[in-house]
This record gives structure tokens, C-alpha cells and sequence, in this order.
């Protein structure tokens, strides 16, 4: 089913109404009472067929609702309509505004349940992260160079040589870049040897070029994943690098999360979360290797996805603003340019400037989202 309109005027919607059931555009009214008493139906269409016609006559009904096609017949037969949350007791107004207050916010908790759960995840993860860090430091010299536990747990892929490498570190103590710097001879040929190891490292390393050009796509792809590890598809997005990162992450799941999850069924929201979440992770892992984190793959996708949907579906009333894509945009473009400096900085031997930003995850995830949000599988649910 899809909302088409929504009218104040009981008798004009009911008009409507009739006029779209003898067009043979099957509807349902469903009329709403506000807290100041007043009624407003919504009219929906059962059939997505139908849909372009009765938006078509609805912008008709707009411009003229006394217009005689509009009018019922004297023979018409009454559409069965329903009120829902009609007060039993009017004469109480205070208690009964209360009520449906907290019904509305209950309502509203309850639909936003999935988004705040997703959110202290990704807080949960962040905090242990860095409790690993704080805490392993000086047993596990791994770590100091990101490598904790929980990163090797959640990365989109860990290969043979990260883990030979990652040994290397701990078997001779090596817990900075400084001791890097003063390997024995014997040590630094280990190293060498480690380092030069095969493993996907990305198409953004083939066309800098250097010497790790030939070897950066090859090496074993999705090794962990291949063997049975397909949780690793998504779990990227449950990590983030720093305070700012995941407070800025979880501050648009939170306003963008939370108005889909109003207006589709949750399963269908984890559905859209999940599709984003693995293109955006493996388009990424394309391109710069098994190494990135962040949930602004899936953030971008929804905003994508809101987008589509103002655009094909507007009365389903997505309150975000152009100006907010806009913003998302611009931060998007923004990194897009810093990455083609850095890439063309390091290409030409300028300087070896990089930034750790997941363009290829947001400009996926933003174009799937758009792509998405013109599915009607994923319209508005009648409620």
C-alpha cells in the first residue's frame, strides 16, 4: 500500500476517495484524530500500478476539489474507512492528551529501538578497542601499531602475511616505529622478507605505482572470508578510529537511522543497513586493501536512500532537509578532492602525503542508497 494524501476535510477526502474507486484505483481511508480533536484521513492505494494515476488526479483534486468529477454519484457505495485512536472520553481532555502523548512516544522509542542498539555497538567496540590499547600495550607490542585484538576480529580480512608480520613484532619486541629504525642486520632481512609478502593491497596502490605496484593486487583475496569468516563483509562498520570519528558517525545514524526505522518494518531497515554495509565494505576493500572502518558507508547509503525517497515518494514525509545533503555532499566531495591531491602528491614523488578516508565506501554506499530508495519494497509501511 501506498499514502497518497492526506486531507482535513472529512467529506473531500470521502469524495476523493469515491472518485478513485470508480477510476478502478482500489483505496483505503484512514482517517486520524490529533490531540486538539480534530480529524485527518490519509488515503492510501493498494495497488503500486496505480500509484502515478491517483498521484495525477490527486494534483486534479488540489486544484480544484468543488470540480464535479469529484463529486460522489447518488448510487455510490460508502468506502469503509476506519478511525484510529478516536477517544472514548472527551470530556477529560487533560488525561486524554496525556495518553496519546505517551502513546506517541512510546511508539516513537519503540521504532527507534534498532538505531540505538546499532549505536551502543558501535560505542561498545570503540570503548573495548581502546581498553585493548591501554591495556596490552606493553604485553603485546602489536597493538601499538593498531593491531589489537579486536581489529584483527572485525577487519574485512586479515591474510597470511599480517599475521606473520604481526609475529614478527611480538617474537623481537618491536613496539614502535623507532625500534624499527634500529633492526640488526639479521632482524631487518626478516623484515624485508615479511613486509614483501603477497597480499591484496588494493587497486590504489596499483596506480600509484613503485615497487609494490605488481605485488599489491596480488596475493590471496577475501582469505578470511573464504574461510567461513562472512560476519567480516559487515564488520568493519562496527569500528571507528578516534573520539571524532564515531561521535560524528553515530550523530548521523541517529537522525537519519531513526526517521527510516519510523517508516519501514525493521527487518527491512537491518536488510537495507546490511545490502549498504557489504557492497560499500568490499568496494572499498577493492581499492585500498583490507584495512578501513567506519559506519559512514551505511550512513551515506541512507542518506542516499532519503533522498530517493523525497524524490519518488515525498508524501511519505522524510523531514531531512536539501540543505543537510548539502552538507553530507560537500563533506563527501571535500575528502573526494584531499584523496586525488594525496594520490597524485605520492604518484609524482612530491611527498608521501595520505589521508585514511573511505571515499570509495561513502561514494558506493550514497550511490547504492539512491538506487535503493526507488524500490517500492521499501516504502513507507502502513502503521
Amino acid at each position: 500500500m501506498r499514502l497518497i494524501a492526506k486531507i482535513d476535510d472529512q467529506t473531500k477526502a470521502h469524495a476523493f476517495a469515491s472518485f478513485l474507486e470508480r477510476e478502478g484505483i482500489q483505496v483505503k481511508q484512514n482517517a486520524l484524530l490529533d490531540l486538539s480533536g480534530k480529524v485527518h484521513v490519509e488515503i492510501w492505494i493498494e495497488s503500486e500500478d496505480d500509484l502515478e494515476m491517483a498521484v495525477h488526479w490527486y494534483k486534479e483534486f488540489e486544484k480544484n476539489s468543488e470540480d464535479p468529477r469529484f463529486c460522489p454519484s447518488p448510487d455510490e457505495v460508502q468506502i469503509e474507512h476506519k478511525i484510529i485512536n478516536f477517544p472514548d472520553h472527551r470530556e477529560n481532555k487533560e488525561v486524554e492528551g496525556k495518553t496519546k502523548q505517551e502513546t506517541v512516544e512510546n511508539e516513537r522509542h519503540k521504532r527507534r529501538s534498532v538505531t540505538n542498539v546499532i549505536i551502543a555497538l558501535c560505542v561498545f567496540v570503540y570503548l573495548f578497542n581502546a581498553m585493548n590499547v591501554w591495556k596490552e600495550k606493553k604485553t603485546d607490542p602489536a597493538v601499538a601499531f593498531g593491531f589489537t585484538p579486536i581489529f584483527l576480529a572485525l577487519s574485512y580480512d586479515v591474510p597470511p602475511s599480517i599475521d606473520q608480520l604481526i609475529e614478527f613484532y611480538n617474537k623481537n619486541h618491536i613496539d614502535s616505529y623507532a625500534k624499527l629504525e634500529k633492526l640488526t642486520p639479521v632482524q631487518e632481512k626478516e623484515f624485508k622478507k615479511v613486509v614483501a609478502a603477497d597480499h591484496w593491497k588494493g587497486i590504489y596502490t596499483y596506480f600509484i605505482g613503485g615497487k609494490d605496484a605488481e605485488k599489491s593486487l596480488s596475493g590471496p583475496m577475501f582469505y578470511k572470508i573464504r574461510q567461513g569468516q562472512v560476519y567480516r563483509l559487515i564488520s568493519p562498520c562496527f569500528m571507528h578510529g578516534g573520539l571524532l570519528h564515531i561521535l560524528f558517525n553515530m550523530l548521523w545514524l541517529a537522525m537519519l537511522g531513526s526517521q527510516i526505522e519510523k517508516r519501514i518494518k525493521i527487518w527491512k531497515y537491518l536488510l537495507l543497513s546490511l545490502i549498504l554495509g557489504i557492497i560499500s565494505n568490499t568496494a572499498q576493500y577493492l581499492v585500498s586493501g583490507p584495512f578501513f572502518l567506519g559506519y559512514s558507508g551505511i550512513i551515506c547509503g541512507l542518506a542516499g536512500f532519503i533522498l530517493s525517497r523525497q524524490m519518488v515518494a515525498p508524501w511519505e514525509g522524510y523531514p531531512i532537509s536539501r540543505s543537510t545533503f548539502i552538507f553530507l555532499g560537500a563533506y563527501i566531495v571535500l575528502m573526494m578532492v584531499m584523496s586525488l591531491i594525496s594520490f597524485f602528491l605520492t604518484k609524482f614523488q612530491v611527498t608521501a602525503f595520505s589521508i585514511n578516508i573511505a571515499n570509495t565506501a561513502h561514494i558506493s554506499g550514497a550511490c547504492l542508497g539512491l538506487i535503493l530508495g526507488r524500490f517500492s519494497f521499501f516504502s513507507k509501511e502502513v502503521v
